[in-house]
């Protein structure tokens, strides 16, 4: 199987993020009743810019930073 990678990154370029959060929370009404699951979804979306890192406005959510660094060093 051929290594594709290079021709691929040189013909594709990355425009969009996401960022899909899942919480699952369990809701016990009382003791007899079985618990109720509840699942909630959160989706960021980012556009990326020509160097290949999101575009975003560190200013407006400072605690963000930090998370944006780790996600374009991979």
């Amino acid at each position: 199987m051929k290594n594709i990678t290079q021709q691929f990154n040189e013909r594709f370029v990355p425009f969009k993020a996401l960022l899909i959060y899942k919480f699952d929370r369990e809701e016990k009404a009382d003791q007899f009743q079985n618990s109720e699951k509840e699942t909630q979804i959160y989706v960021e979306s980012y556009d990326i810019g020509y160097n290949g890192k999101p575009i975003i406005e560190i200013s407006s959510n400072p605690g963000w930073s930090h998370k944006i660094n780790d996600l374009t060093q991979g």
